[in-house]
């Protein structure tokens, strides 16, 4: 009678360990009130607060502050509060600063846009810059349209976000200045694969215009094509290191390998795990690795499968992770292996690998070999199977023994191109069959699993979705 076949099943606990992309709350980074509520409504820091003290009256703002410009859905601030990150190029004691930096929850993004205008810019044509800041410490810069209210500086990168405004100085007898505007640009060419932890607007430019102030009003955003599974509900070991000093009976085998990373180097080697868990595998697809922040403490950060189910370690040689139904172009698994020697026998399957099955939720499957190589290169296809995670090898640590196993290990990475027009319902990780050359004690670890998504809907289109919400005041 043959073995029966054990199945473990996972839900998974969210979709992704990054925010999605969407309006973004940048209300933390408010310094300014330059929206009036009425022609008396002066009080608070406004454009040219010294002496002409510009401030928009509401006269076509939407009421509740949500409108759609440029193919994107914006949340102006409240027009009672601070509304506005004021920045002033030429700065000082008591003025704007020159730059701001907008801590965002942390997400990966396609494009995103943002709602601006300046205010006494004149007819100058200088830019300021917008930088992405990433989580991993590096950024991208772009140029910033320092457009003014009245149309002019603009360098064409900027539309009209909100037209026909009313712009009055508070601080002076001049008549009401109409026919204003607000702006919107697009930011496109952002690393899709990055977290982005920041952005930083910066007004500084070669003008020299001592009269020039300029506002950020809102910020959106569209999804990376990533999307990073959080799979903290199926990892059922702690395979990585931070500390010398780990719980026993963690690790590969229970035996305390796991691998290291940067913070815990014993060797000075590199890359190893990034202290914030984002691995960019191959420089191309993203990967959320943990959780690992806590030293000598079990955190279970990897979904351990091995060839025998029978030992009783409750470790199993299959299991399927059941995700929110989900449409992908891809599908990306991040592993590694210990333990697992050439079999110089007949395996199962010619090359002696697993499988990764796609369950769609319309009931058929899509079947792959997944090339379950072990951690120092063993039962590696030659080609066409899985790729190095890391630029160069990672560190394999013992806790047990506080040694380095070996400094020349990999992680793994392999994609599999999956139908987009179909639902993912659930994904299943098999090493079912697989044969070890020194028995059955090869362990598996699943670390991540990431998507690529067909593109999101256009902005456009979330605009139009938006449309119906937007009211103005008469």
């Amino acid at each position: 009678m043959g073995r029966m076949k054990t199945f473990a099943t996972i839900a998974l606990m969210g979709m992704s360990a990054a925010t999605q992309a969407g309006i973004i709350d940048i209300s933390s980074a408010f310094n300014a009130d330059t929206i009036a509520t009425s022609v008396s409504d002066s009080a608070g820091v406004t454009y040219r607060d010294t002496a002409q003290k510009d401030r928009f009256l509401t006269t076509n703002f939407p009421i509740d502050g949500l409108f759609s410009a440029n193919g994107y859905a914006f949340q102006l601030g409240s027009y009672a509060a601070d509304n506005t990150v004021l920045m002033k190029p030429i700065s000082g004691a008591g003025l704007p600063p020159a730059s701001v930096t907008i801590d965002i929850a942390d997400q990966r993004m396609s494009t995103f846009a943002f709602v601006h205008t300046g205010v006494g810019y004149g007819s100058q044509s200088p830019n300021g810059s917008v930088t992405v800041n990433y989580l991993d410490g590096t950024s991208d810069s772009f140029t910033w349209d320092l457009a003014d209210n009245n149309g002019s500086s603009s360098n064409g990168s900027s539309v009209a976000a909100l037209t026909n405004l009313q712009l009055k100085e508070f601080g002076t007898a001049n008549p009401i200045n109409t026919n204003r505007q607000l702006w919107s640009q697009t930011i496109t060419g952002i690393n899709q694969a990055k977290t982005v932890a920041s952005i930083t607007f910066n007004s500084t430019n070669s003008s020299g215009d001592p009269d020039a102030h300029f506002g950020v009003y809102a910020l959106t955003s569209t999804s990376s094509k990533y999307l990073t599974l959080d799979l903290s509900g199926s990892f059922n070991r702690d395979t990585i290191a931070i500390d010398n000093a780990e719980p026993t009976g963690n690790g590969y085998r229970s035996a305390g390998q796991g691998f290291i990373t940067t913070n815990h180097n014993q060797l000075g080697n590199s890359p190893n795990i990034p202290p914030t868990g984002e691995l960019i595998a191959g420089n191309v697809v993203p990967f959320q690795v943990g959780p690992f922040d806590s030293p000598n403490t079990v955190q279970n950060n990897t979904l351990i499968l091995d060839v025998d189910n029978n030992n009783g370690d409750g470790v199993f040689d299959n299991a399927t992770i059941d995700i929110a139904n989900q449409a992908a172009e891809q599908v990306s698994v991040l592993f590694s292996a210990v333990g697992f020697n050439n079999f110089t026998g007949t395996p199962t399957n010619p090359n002696n690998n697993g499988f990764i099955t796609i369950h769609y939720t319309t009931g058929a499957d899509d079947v792959f070999e997944w090339d379950v190589a072990d951690s120092d290169g063993n039962n590696k296809l030659v080609s066409g199977g899985a790729l190095d995670a890391f630029t160069g090898t990672i560190d394999l640590f013992d806790t047990n023994s506080n040694s380095l196993v070996a400094t020349n290990r990999h992680m793994w990475y392999q994609t599999f191109t999956v139908d987009p027009t179909r639902v993912i319902d659930t994904i299943n990780l098999s090493v079912n069959g697989v044969k070890d050359g020194s028995g059955t004690d090869a362990e598996f670890g699943i670390y991540a699993v990431t998507l690529t998504v067909p593109e999101p809907a256009s902005a456009a289109l979330m605009a139009l979705l938006f449309a119906p919400l937007v009211r103005r005041r008469r």
